[in-house]
């Protein structure tokens, strides 16, 4: 039947949108996101226990605006008798929703690590990571519209709308601490090492691809107000291609140790893609942040600019049951 297989095509172009174009969910604040960049980041940050939430809505000004949801708790313990070596574990859930038939992926997630302190000063820590993951991903055929080539006569087609899968990723990072204002990170990742499908039904091929990732980020004094950190990320997933590159600049507005109030400046450039402008706040242990995208592709024609927003925030403490580590870990 022609409804068949226009419906059939219908759906290929609907997988194949998601794995070619926007196979995994990305952030412009990838920064505040650990356990979406690298497993190895679990329970590397002061304290034991770190929330981070980050929500983004994009392309309202195109079609259907995509909103996408992130939350991650993790947690942090010595694993050894000197506590200078860092045991973490984590837990993730995404939601992410697209288009005009609601095409949604829900994600819920384990991770763990372990932090190795190296080097003859004590201040350089090896990572190694992993996580397993359960996604689920449906879409709603009532909302979608076909063409008057229909005939009108009842069909018996079951159309399945959704899927779902589990998946693998490892991570492996160094980090370099000399002390609380000043580190040097370097990290690499392989997410969907099973490479699960993402068929509707079986009827054809539709792998979720690897997605290589490299990370690198440093914290530099310039004064003793103000600080200056460079981050950079680049993902390799499929046809996909990001690179992600860009600067915060610190202003101290306290002069306590451990800098409870600051405020950041910042902007980033996602290669071929957008200018993202980012303000954040540091309340003792809170941080909030909000950021613009400024859409630079071939979709201007169409955005007339206009990108998406992302709202995030963080917050660590420490729980007294869990123990207290000897070493310092990077804010971010």
């Amino acid at each position: 039947m022609k409804i068949k297989f226009r419906l059939s095509m219908c759906l290929a172009m609907v997988v194949s949108t998601h794995m070619l174009n926007a196979q995994d969910v990305h952030f412009s604040q990838f920064y505040t996101t650990p356990l979406h960049v690298n497993p190895a980041q679990t329970g590397f940050f002061n304290g034991n226990m770190r929330f981070a939430g980050i929500y983004k809505n994009q392309w309202a000004s195109v079609t259907t605006p995509f909103s996408t949801f992130s939350g991650s708790v993790d947690f942090s313990k010595p694993a050894s008798k000197n506590k200078e070596n860092i045991l973490g574990f984590g837990f993730l859930a995404t939601s992410d929703k697209a288009g005009d038939a609601a095409y949604t992926t829900t994600q819920l997630g384990v991770s763990t690590s372990y932090h190795k302190k190296v080097g003859r000063w004590g201040n350089q820590y090896i990572s190694l990571g992993a996580s397993a993951s359960y996604s689920n991903s449906h879409f709603d055929m009532n909302a979608l519209h076909w063409d008057n080539e229909f005939e009108g006569k009842a069909t018996n087609e079951n159309f399945i709308s959704t899927t779902s899968f589990a998946d693998f990723s490892l991570g492996t990072e160094y980090n370099y601490v000399p002390n609380q204002f000043s580190n040097f990170t370097f990290g690499a990742a392989i997410f969907h090492i099973n490479q699960p499908s993402l068929s509707y039904g079986g009827t054809w091929d539709a792998l979720l691809y690897r997605k290589y990732l490299i990370n690198t980020s440093a914290e530099i004094k310039l004064n003793q107000s103000i600080q200056f950190y460079p981050k950079a990320m680049y993902a390799i997933q499929g046809g996909y291609r990001e690179f992600n590159i860009g600067s915060f600049i610190r202003l101290r507005m306290d002069k306590t140790r451990n800098s409870k109030y600051n405020v950041y400046l910042g902007s980033w450039y996602r290669w071929n893609d957008a200018v993202i402008a980012v303000t954040r706040f540091d309340i003792d242990n809170f941080s909030f942040a909000l950021s613009y995208d400024i859409n630079t592709s071939s979709l201007t024609k169409a955005s007339h600019g206009l990108g998406g927003t992302e709202i995030s925030f963080l917050y660590t403490t420490k729980l007294m049951n869990m123990g207290s580590k000897k070493v310092y870990c990077p804010r971010f």
